[in-house]
């Protein structure tokens, strides 16, 4: 369930408080088009909060005084050292095992940022909001340098939030703008006499007349409300003032002539709101964004320009403003046809005037040249005036060659500068064209960046066979041959690449999270493996009811009671479903068989086969007619479809059978908990053979060609022939199996056992061809061509490579998972204890290879 709006419609204290009152659980999203907060509510309290912004803990206990700078310093490179050697650490932990601090002044930082960053909130009034009920997005439950888990009184935090926003309109009109670049006038005694606090004060000397209000924000430590609240209080107390607009325009031009174009930027564009009519200011605005590489921007106050220029009538200015656009966007033909126009229209209104004049002065400049011809002074000046006319004329080398110079070295800054920045695709681009203005050797020492990021991060690189290092980085390849790119996890490997266009190809990135598609709500927990019939999942949930939904649009397709009269409080215990046609079967607590026909949506009557619950999975025989249940009796029964009625009850087991039933070329196999693996023909109801373990039998037996195998609760893994039970090889593992499951071709066996292991062994011999540890205790795996899917109680999801245990993705549930999982076409459901069924895609890791397309530099592509 989902609810959405406006803050222009709705308060977000009156969200807040909402939440808080009915103690949702869920995550609510704010954003306001450029910036996005994320934020976990549990039973109404914030526990967890994923900023835009960075949480720069060691910077902030160095300002107020808690560590030194050597402090950081130290801490900041054992922390590289730990990832270097695979083993990520946060700074805080580090900061209080080094008894640099402790771990209350670490987490009273954290606190007050993160408070400060859920205040800001409030003041965002053009947004939209999304509240996602019992979802907790995959990206807040990753660790990371923006995702803070704590604990906050939500009425506590809207009593501070609506105090300040009451001193906020008047605090806002002192700074009414983003774009304002202020400069400090005061001195440090006039700073301490308004006894800020000290986290304060350290952000002072970031007001430094070149950088913005927006810049400050991105730059320091402070929340919104925080440093508007420290400029008002400066700016009340003259210790600040606004740069003129003369001083804007002077130390913009300067900013620019360092190639400090990011301040350069900002300072033209507080000039542009200042000064909004002035064309030339836009037009440097637009020179600086194109030197700072956002072209995009650039082009539009190009437009912006051009349209003045137009209503001006101001036709050589407005050819050059027209070239500059197709300088950024040749694909523009608009202006194209514009610039053309405009020539056209130029050379017939002054065809005639430019031949006047030029008459005129090729009579003036004959007399001239026969009268200087005459006096030796003249004739040295015509000498020195042809001399310098051959050097400057169009085409002269030395011109030429001066221009592409200086071209080659703004590129080789611009690229640079956006390296340090993260921009890579920007840098790619600029670096791509500052190769097409090289030839030779020079031109092959310029390599093109290639950023690879996944997630998780900390992958291996490897770039043509040499290991680059971990992704979420850039590495520089050279242009000439196509790449191969391999990601590897303890040197096996994940995913790999080939034949990718160093010259197209710049950035990577390959998702082994997985999202779920879908969600499905029921009212109580889902414990039983879902069955797949018609494009519609069938399951039971303990609310009482049997479901269905369709797997392409997770619409309802199906709800019918399980219990006849008043539902029990706890709900109804079924096993399994079993379906065929347009029957389905489950057994219950009663000992009683439900049999639903999907065709008319009706559960037929209820048909008592046995006197104790009936909860181990079902199986359909190959009839089609028959289905064969099992419980705490230790009996199949076998059960007719068709007459709605008791075929038989066959006792092959002294205890229950809580293991799900297996059949299997006209044999039904059970294991039970009294250690026993039973065969029972289905012809003659006969027991064909029995195997004896060590332990009792929870895990369900699985069929790999004319192979059966089984495990018990001591670990005892056995490989039995199909036909005669007789014993192949036996394993020994050191934790009871949870749950088995072959592989398609049946040469593989996959087996989960309660230490957390999942291990696959070949059936021909009982060979362990690879093992993983999960966290927790996993259930019951299953298994397609490509991979071996299993999910532990914990809720957390993984898909392994068959061939060498390798994570090909993982995700992970909100909440505990009791239910078994099942597969269908490339779907993979499973129910969880929050009454939902989850449905996830079981293809690879997505991976997004981006390419880098002809743009100029810093070009969006």
């Amino acid at each position: 369930m989902t609810l959405k709006g406006s803050l222009e419609v709705l308060n977000l204290s009156d969200i807040f408080q909402s939440l808080s009152m009915n103690q949702h659980t869920g995550t609510l999203r704010v954003s306001d088009g450029r910036r996005e907060r994320m934020v976990y509510f549990s039973d109404g309290e914030i526990t967890l909060l994923s900023t835009d912004k960075k949480l720069r803990i060691g910077d902030l206990l160095v300002r107020e005084g808690k560590i030194s700078q050597d402090d950081l310093e130290y801490a900041l490179e054992k922390q590289r050292a730990s990832a270097e050697a695979g083993e990520e650490r946060r700074l805080g932990e580090i900061l209080v095992e080094e008894g640099f601090v402790s771990e209350a002044d670490v987490a009273a930082v954290v606190r007050r940022q993160i408070e400060e960053a859920i205040y800001d909130l409030f003041l965002w009034k053009q947004a939209e909001f999304e509240f996602l009920i019992d979802y907790c997005p995959e990206s807040l439950q990753k660790p990371g340098h923006n995702i803070t888990r704590l604990r906050f009184n939500t009425g506590s935090l809207i009593m501070e939030a609506m105090r300040r926003l009451d001193e906020w309109e008047q605090i806002s009109a002192e700074i009414p703008s983003r774009k304002e670049v202020f400069r400090f006038i005061g001195d440090e005694h006039e700073v301490m006499q308004l006894r800020l606090p000290p986290r304060l004060t350290a952000e002072i000397p970031l007001i430094d007349g070149e950088r913005n209000v927006e810049q400050l924000l991105e730059e320091s430590s402070l929340g919104e409300f925080e440093l508007y609240k420290l400029l008002y209080e400066l700016k009340r107390h003259g210790l600040i003032e606004p740069l003129t607009p003369e001083e804007l325009s002077d130390r913009a031009e300067e900013a620019y002539a360092r190639g400090r174009f990011r301040q350069s930027v900002a300072l033209y564009e507080r000039l542009a709101e200042v000064l909004p009519k002035n064309r030339s200011i836009r037009l440097q605005l637009a020179e600086a964004l194109r030197a700072y590489g956002d072209d995009k921007r650039a082009l539009e106050h190009y437009a912006f320009v051009a349209e003045k220029l137009e209503q001006q009538k101001n036709y050589s200015e407005l050819a050059r403003t027209y070239r500059a656009m197709l300088d950024i966007a040749p694909d523009r033909q608009d202006v194209r046809d514009k610039l053309r126009e405009l020539d056209r229209a130029y050379r017939r209104a002054g065809l005639r005037r430019i031949v006047l004049v030029l008459l005129v002065l090729g009579a003036l400049g004959v007399g001239g040249y026969m009268l200087l011809e005459r006096d030796p002074r003249g004739a040295r000046w015509i000498a020195h005036a042809k001399a310098k006319l051959a050097a400057w004329w169009p085409g002269g080398s030395h011109d030429d060659a001066e221009r592409l110079e200086r071209e080659r070295e703004r590129l080789r800054a611009l690229a640079q500068q956006q390296l340090h920045e993260g921009r890579v695709e920007q840098a790619f681009a600029t670096l791509r064209k500052l190769r097409e203005l090289l030839d030779g050797p020079a031109r092959d020492e310029v390599t093109l960046p290639v950023r690879i990021r996944s997630l998780p991060p900390g992958k291996e690189v490897v770039i043509d066979g040499v290991a680059k290092g971990r992704t979420d980085g850039v590495f520089f390849v050279t242009p000439g041959k196509p790449l191969t790119i391999e990601l590897r996890e303890d040197g096996r490997t994940l995913q790999r690449w080939e034949g990718l266009d160093p010259l197209t190809f710049h950035d990577l990135f390959v998702d082994f999270y997985r999202k779920p598609l879908w969600t499905f709500a029921t009212g109580a927990a889902v414990r039983s493996r879902p069955v797949v019939h018609d494009g519609v999942a069938y399951f039971p949930s303990l609310d009482g009811y049997l479901y269905g939904v369709r797997l392409r649009d997770h619409y309802p397709a199906l709800r019918l009671s399980l219990r006849d009269g008043a539902l029990d409080p706890f709900g109804e215990a079924v096993s399994d479903p079993a379906v065929v046609r347009d029957q389905l079967v489950v057994g219950n607590l009663d000992g009683n068989a439900l049999v639903f026909d999907l065709g008319t949506r009706h559960r037929l009557p209820r048909r008592r086969v046995a006197d104790r619950p009936l909860l181990a999975a079902p199986v359909i025989v190959e009839d089609g007619q028959t289905a064969v249940l099992a419980g705490d009796e230790g009996s199949l029964v076998f059960f007719s479809l068709r007459d709605n009625a008791l075929v038989r009850s066959v006792p092959v087991c002294v205890n229950r059978i809580s293991a799900p039933l297996l059949a299997h070329a006209g044999t039904v196999y059970a294991a039970g908990e009294d250690n026993r693996v039973v065969a029972v023909d289905l012809g003659s109801h006969g027991v064909l053979w029995q195997y004896v373990g060590r332990d009792d039998y929870r895990a369900g037996p699985c069929v790999a060609g004319d192979r059966v195998i089984a495990g018990d609760r001591s670990g005892e893994l056995v490989c039995l022939g199909a036909r005669d039970g007789a014993l192949h090889w036996r394993v020994q593992l050191e934790a009871p199996v949870v749950g088995l499951a072959a592989s398609p071709d049946g040469a593989r066996v996959v087996v989960s056992a309660e230490d957390g292991r999942v291990a696959t062994y070949a059936v021909a011999d009982g060979e362990e061809l690879w093992n993983v540890t999960l966290p927790g205790t996993p259930g019951e795996p299953v298994c397609d061509a490509r991979a071996a899917y299993v999910c532990t109680r914990s809720g957390a999801l993984r898909a392994l490579d068959l061939e060498g245990g390798v994570g090909l993705w993982s995700s992970r549930l909100p909440v505990e998972v009791r239910g078994r999982l099942a597969l269908h076409e490339g779907r993979l459901l499973v129910g969880a204890e929050d009454g939902r069924l989850y449905a996830f895609a079981t293809g690879d890791a997505a991976a997004r290879p981006e390419a880098g397309g002809d743009g100029g530099e810093g070009s969006e592509q």
